[in-house]
């Protein structure tokens, strides 16, 4: 009986590391967009988007 109990995985573990995890993500992406990680400033990757916010 015990062969039942071993390959029976725990969803509700999954689920809740799962939301964790997407929570996470998002929480870093929301914060990384709202200061700006200060990459914006540091990559010369968009010179047009740093002038025009200069500008304003």
């Amino acid at each position: 009986m015990s062969q039942s109990d071993a390959p029976k995985p725990k969803p509700p573990d999954w689920g809740t590391l799962g939301w964790l995890i997407i929570a996470l993500f998002f929480f870093i992406i929301a914060i990384g967009n709202a200061s700006g990680l200060g990459d914006s400033q540091n990559r010369p990757l968009t010179p047009s988007f740093d002038q025009t916010e200069s500008d304003n």
